[in-house]
């Protein structure tokens, strides 16, 4: 899954420019494509202040190896497996904790059993498929390969659509 383009994160820069639709079409139209963009790009000190002050963000960094540290140590100490990207958000979020006066929330993003690799890294051992999922693995898999253009996948969709409607 590619999220380098995240509705969610352009609703949320949209907002903080004050609604500035021609800044946003820019960084998510053009800068994005182009290899992303930074703060100095959002329009002034005061968009990062809206970010960290009236949204509540702060940001930091996690290396694969403190990804996996941290995945290891909640598993050992709480008995509970994480995800990589959870695993992330925790590392940054206890090495914020000192700078912020209110709790941090740290959300679970995915399954760990999504990265089977990492967790078996990180614990030794590959992660229990859910029951729900059990079933999912060795299901028929049916791939179409489409050009990367829009019309082909709605032409793709509405075809399949019809198809099931007979």
């Amino acid at each position: 899954m590619d999220i380098s383009k995240a509705s969610n994160f352009e609703r949320m820069i949209f907002d903080a420019t004050l609604r500035n639709s021609n800044l946003t079409a820019d960084l998510f139209g053009n800068k994005v494509k182009d290899g992303g963009f930074a703060a100095e790009d959002l329009g002034g000190d005061e968009v990062m202040e809206r970010i960290r002050g009236e949204f509540g963000f702060l940001s930091g960094t996690s290396t694969h190896a403190d990804r996996v540290a941290t995945i290891k140590r909640i598993h050992d100490t709480y008995g509970v497996l994480v995800d990589p990207h959870t695993a992330d958000g925790i590392h940054v979020a206890e090495h914020l904790a000192a700078e912020v006066e209110t709790p941090i929330v740290v959300l679970e993003t995915a399954l760990p059993v999504k990265f089977a690799d990492t967790i078996a890294e990180a614990i030794g051992e590959a992660p229990e498929v859910p029951e729900r999922f059990a079933e999912i693995l060795d299901a028929e898999r049916h791939v179409t390969d489409l050009p990367n253009d829009a019309e082909a996948v709605k032409t793709f969709i509405a075809d399949a659509i019809e198809r099931t409607n007979v």
